[in-house]
């Protein structure tokens, strides 16, 4: 009896290590990920100019730490990492998002998954989101 006992209690805890806790998946950029080729960023003001992003809003951690985009459900907010923005997913669908850097000179551009959280490096920036074409 204590045989099984022990193995019931090992097989429950052996399995717990492939369980993952809920939450968001999170994703960690540095400052190596802003983008500020001379193609891309023409590119880029060519498109929010041509509309195809809709319209920005300004994050600033101290003026404007939270700021949302209802129509798409996505967040863009403060966390416990200094220097960092915190943009949050949460829809059950594919998103994209757009910042350009404080300094207006860099763009970061990525896709975010449902439901997951990307870290980026920044207190200031202007973000777009937009659902992707395609």
């Amino acid at each position: 009896m204590k045989k099984t006992c022990v193995l019931v209690l090992a097989a429950i805890f052996i399995s717990l290590n492939f369980c993952q806790a809920p939450g968001f998946i999170e994703t960690v950029f540095n400052n190596v990920e802003w983008n500020d080729l001379p193609g891309f960023r023409q590119q880029t003001q060519q498109q929010i100019e041509g509309g195809l992003w809709g319209q920005s809003q300004y994050y600033h951690r101290q003026n404007s730490p939270h700021i949302n985009f209802p129509n798409v459900g996505v967040t863009v907010s403060y966390g416990s990492r200094e220097g960092m923005i915190y943009i949050t997913n949460q829809q059950n669908r594919l998103l994209e998002y757009l910042l350009l850097h404080e300094d207006g000179s860099r763009y970061l551009n990525f896709l975010i998954r449902p439901n997951s959280q990307d870290i980026v490096p920044g207190n200031t920036a202007t973000v777009w989101v937009r659902v992707p074409n395609g």
